[in-house]
């Protein structure tokens, strides 16, 4: 994994994330994590995978191996000597060969002005790959989080892998739901952008670690202003795009049906022989709304420089990708037809996107 960078403001994610997808996973596979995230939770978390033994049955070759140990490491310790393996590792260190070191508020440590990262901590960044645990072979990986990577020290930045930053979705009214944009390097560009998607929040994570300084702490909203469904513009919005379809439709209709009529007028209408069927001039029944109950439009992902749209099936939540040629529109006014049906982000069953 080398570097990594965990990016976003507070409550967005970052940390939800990288316990989810870094602690949790490495720990299932036997390695040892080196952290200072409050409140990590070593009990509960072999709790989780042994009560998830098939989801992390990849991860554990053996499922009678043991699982990986956390050292749970205060702040000031991350800056004392020896936290980080020497050249030649004679010296005791806190982090060892193979261990999976994940840093929170990296800032704090390494900040973008003020003194340079000491020579042993550049080292470890530079040749962190080269400190391997002597049974399994694996070698150390680190991930940072901070809120906002300009934060960071420029020669750390420098050898960043990768920067992935966290979004919760509070402006579309989805409080349950983040936002995960993949960028290669430590610039936050269009160009270094690799992939996007979303993700919802697992309850069970929680309890495996504290994301509020003070126990029972809960996030509340000072401005609803901050959902754009709050605000009349954007349903009125809503209400437009739904309905000029339906009366741009309708309008086609009596259209061309106006003008039949005025053509048939002016012909002259020979008797039906006795037994013929007789054509009848009603019009035909309106035609059923032909948004897709299949599928709903959920981000948006590159890869190797090819944009998709991502699609997830609302009932088994599988996920397609389609080429972002075939659709119009962005965020959550993007639509398209996909199997002859129309998709947006509020297609699909109701009842799956509770």
């Amino acid at each position: 994994m080398a570097i990594n960078v965990y990016s976003g403001l507070m409550g967005s994610g970052k940390s939800y994330e990288a316990v989810k997808s870094l602690v949790i996973p490495a720990i299932a596979s036997g390695r040892r994590v080196v952290s200072n995230i409050d409140g990590l939770n070593q009990e509960a978390i072999h709790a989780h995978i042994e009560s998830n033994a098939k989801r992390f049955q990849k991860l554990r070759k053996d499922q009678g191996a043991p699982l990986g140990a956390i050292v749970i490491v205060p702040n000031e310790r991350v800056l004392e000597p020896h936290f980080f393996p020497d050249d030649d590792g004679t010296k005791d260190s806190v982090v060892q060969g193979g261990d999976f070191v994940v840093i929170d508020e990296a800032w704090r440590f390494w900040p973008s002005t003020g003194s340079k990262p000491s020579h042993e901590h550049m080292q470890f960044f530079k040749m962190h790959r080269h400190y391997a645990d002597p049974v399994s072979g694996v070698t150390c990986d680190l991930a940072l989080i901070i809120q906002d990577i300009s934060g960071l020290n420029l020669d750390l930045k420098k050898v960043v892998e990768m920067t992935i930053r966290t979004t919760k979705l509070k402006s579309v009214g989805l409080n349950n739901r983040y936002r995960v944009d993949v960028y290669e390097g430590h610039k936050l560009t269009r160009s270094a952008k690799t992939s996007s998607f979303q993700n919802s929040y697992d309850k069970k994570i929680f309890p495996l670690y504290k994301s509020y300084g003070v126990e029972g702490a809960q996030e509340k909203s000072i401005d609803d202003r901050q959902n754009i469904f709050k605000g009349m513009k954007i349903w009125i919005l809503i209400l437009i795009a739904v309905a000029l379809p339906a009366i741009g439709g309708r309008s086609l209709w009596g259209f061309f049906a106006s003008d039949n009529q005025k053509e048939l007028s002016g012909v002259d209408t020979l008797p039906a022989k006795a037994g013929a069927s007789v054509l009848s001039n009603t019009p035909p029944k309106s035609v059923t709304s032909n948004v897709s109950d299949a599928w709903r439009i959920v981000g948006t992902a590159t890869v190797f420089g090819d944009t998709f749209v991502v699609l997830k099936a609302t009932q088994d939540g599988r996920l397609r990708y389609e080429p972002y040629s075939g659709f119009v529109g962005s965020g959550v006014f993007m639509n398209g037809v996909v199997d002859g049906k129309h998709v947006s982000t509020y297609s699909g069953k109701a009842s799956e996107q509770k």
